[in-house]
């Protein structure tokens, strides 16, 4: 299985990747919302990580809208939060449905538990 990792955060990737495949997953990332628009639907079976800021700003319809694509196609989302975003943020968190929230900042165990419960256990 590949998992797929969407954030601009160059040490969320790199901190993803390096978990994922020591428990045997490869990956592939995209940083920007070009680039996450320009990525074709994942392909069934395939879990995507989705960093949170993607929901913010100017181009937060299209994202949403794009999100809602991998959720159709994708086994899973994994939305990237963090506790500290504001509640218009919050509203559109909970106006996209079908995803998981790994909260920020992450740690190894907080990967591992998310796996595990989409049955992809670590």
């Amino acid at each position: 299985m590949t998992v797929l990792i969407l954030s601009p955060n160059p040490l969320i990737r790199t901190f993803l990747q390096e978990i994922l495949a020591f428990q045997g997953y490869q990956s592939e990332d995209a940083t920007g919302p070009d680039e996450v628009f320009g990525k074709s639907i994942p392909p069934s079976g395939q879990v995507v990580f989705l960093d949170g800021v993607y929901l913010l700003g100017f181009e937060s319809d299209e994202v949403s809208h794009r999100v809602q694509e991998f959720i159709q196609s994708a086994e899973c989302v994994v939305l990237l939060a963090d506790r500290r975003w504001n509640d218009d943020l919050r509203t559109r968190m909970m106006s996209v449905e079908g995803y998981q929230i790994l909260w920020k900042p992450l740690d190894y165990r907080q990967v591992g538990q998310v796996m595990a419960q989409l049955g992809f256990g670590f």
